[in-house]
């Protein structure tokens, strides 16, 4: 519990395990009165951040971190995803709140709901894939903008991820593929020239996503907590080789003790050379931690909480 291992080959000794505290928290920055609904490195450097309704672009001058608010959504509450452009040909972010889509413009540091009428609604997640952000709809669908557009959207410009009729529950971008996570399994498309994008007939995972907002992507992987027809509460990673299931028995007996794991979160993040996925599930107040350096699983706990 709140800690790490690191293995060090050592000289007539053999392979040593030594144990790292996890590090803990302080106060970065205090942005509105939260709660906080999701952040985003920007290609400016400049970190970006909905606290209840109000949207923030946070920067640091010198050793302080500086604040700015630059407008508001219309929902106080629930997950927002970003998705981001770039900085070559790209000027924009991408955010959905599961009710609507906006767009932060770089260039005028604005934010502006997006009104075109072929924009699905409704979006849980987006991504930003060959040149076109994307959004996932209702009925299996995901959407795309016009190409290096998030404003404007074509109601025509959709497919069906139809490999497995089920529902589409995440999308993000990964190893030159748009990766779909439904109920029960997960579609791999690419863009081959075509019109639109296509599906990848040669990767496909009978593993769906038992939380949408546990996947994450981070080391070269894609990260989730998955779940099939005969079950849930494995953790899968996908990377361009294909799809293995990283959690053991015993965190798999844990998790599927809890009440609920459908609000769980994962994001992924480095801490002394050690790449983690970080797994948490609010609702069971518990909060799994692995390392893709050693394949091990830890455990992070809260103390001293004021």
């Amino acid at each position: 519990i709140n800690c790490f291992t690191e293995v060090v080959q050592t000289p007539g000794l053999g392979p040593v395990y030594v144990i790292f505290g996890y590090p803990g928290k302080r106060l970065f920055v205090k942005a509105g009165i939260g709660p906080i609904r999701g952040m985003h490195e920007g290609y400016d450097d400049a970190l970006y951040a909905v606290s209840g309704v109000d949207f923030y672009r946070i920067t640091r001058v010198g050793t302080i971190a500086v604040p700015t608010k630059i407008g508001e959504l219309d929902t106080d509450i629930g997950k927002v995803v970003f998705a981001d452009s770039g900085n070559n040909n790209g000027t924009e972010i991408m955010l959905v709140d599961g009710t609507y889509g906006y767009i932060y413009n770089y260039g005028t540091q604005t934010i502006t709901k997006i009104a075109a009428p072929g924009y699905p609604g409704q979006s849980t997640h987006c991504a930003f894939f060959s040149g076109y952000f994307v959004a996932n709809a209702t009925e299996g669908r995901f959407f795309r903008s016009a190409a290096y557009n998030g404003t404007q959207w074509d109601a025509l410009d959709f497919a069906t991820a139809e490999q497995s009729p089920d529902e589409l529950r995440g999308i993000i971008a990964d190893h030159n593929s748009l990766v779909l996570t439904g109920k029960d399994s997960t579609e791999f498309w690419i863009d081959d020239g075509s019109k639109f994008f296509k599906p990848n007939k040669s990767r496909f995972v009978e593993y769906g996503s038992a939380a949408s907002h546990s996947l994450a992507k981070g080391h070269g992987s894609t990260f989730f907590l998955a779940r099939n027809r005969q079950g849930q509460s494995m953790v899968m990673r996908v990377d361009g080789k294909g799809a293995t299931k990283i959690s053991d028995y015993g965190l798999e007996q844990k998790i599927q003790s809890y009440s609920t794991i459908s609000d769980a979160e994962g994001f992924c993040y480095q801490i002394g050379g050690h790449p983690f996925y970080h797994l948490n599930c609010p609702q069971a107040d518990k909060t799994h931690l692995y390392d893709a350096s050693t394949n091990q699983w830890h455990e992070l706990q809260r103390y001293n909480e004021d």
